[in-house]
């Protein structure tokens, strides 16, 4: 999407929007690819210090409330959690992962990403009215956590797309128990809420699923409104 194309889809010459940015936030979309487990693509050399610069931006991400001081110890306020690995590394863990387990397509990820970031969120302690299964009770600072740790997943999303790497935001599947938790070394109170995929550019070879809802968006039209006071 050129920028003049971008000014047009936003209806105005006079756009004070940073055209890189929206054509960025424009042009995101599910791109899941998946490698074959049994014989995993070999990494592209996508560099860490690249993944590094994306989480230092993408941490800008805005959050109302820090990290419970109970749950987050001497950690950092942000109320998420990334944890990270380069395109070996995503090769070890699928060696990691138990097939009686049921990975799914999150082994054929892991066979085909340059590097994959496990974001997770810290939920305040549990209170009186805690579920009856050990779930986190949506508080309003639980909204708040969750809301957050998303804000600073499209930021991942949008600067992935902005280097023009396929990317999958996943619910995480297999990885959301705690046993793969563990082992990506996560503390015991954080729960996941989204393994972020990065593939590489080319991706010759590879099985391309598109996001499925794509073509059922609809317009600001449609879900927005000037509230009539």
């Amino acid at each position: 999407m050129s920028d003049e194309s971008v000014k047009t889809r936003l209806g105005t010459d006079d756009s004070r929007f940073d055209a890189a940015v929206a054509r960025a936030i424009a042009e995101r979309v599910t791109q899941k690819a998946l490698g074959d487990p049994a014989q995993p693509r070999a990494p592209q050399g996508l560099s860490r210090q690249f993944v590094e610069e994306m989480l230092a931006v993408a941490g800008n991400a805005p959050f109302h409330y820090p990290a419970h001081p109970e749950v987050r110890g001497d950690g950092p306020r942000e109320p998420w959690r990334t944890y990270l690995l380069d395109g070996a590394g995503c090769r070890a863990y699928l060696a990691r992962l138990d097939p009686a387990d049921k990975p799914g397509k999150i082994a054929d990820m892991l066979a085909a990403a340059e590097a994959m970031a496990c974001v997770t969120w810290l939920p305040d302690p549990p209170e009186a009215e805690h579920d009856a299964d050990g779930a986190p009770v949506f508080s309003d600072r639980n909204i708040e956590h969750v809301a957050a740790a998303s804000a600073f997943i499209q930021s991942l999303l949008t600067l992935a797309t902005s280097a023009r790497l396929p990317n999958y935001w996943s619910s995480g599947g297999v990885l959301r128990s705690r046993k793969y938790l563990d082992g990506l070394g996560a503390g015991p109170n954080e729960l996941l809420l989204g393994a972020v995929f990065l593939f590489p550019r080319d991706l010759t070879g590879l099985d391309v699923k598109p996001g499925s809802l794509r073509a059922e968006r609809a317009g600001p039209a449609a879900w927005s409104r000037w509230a009539a006071l």
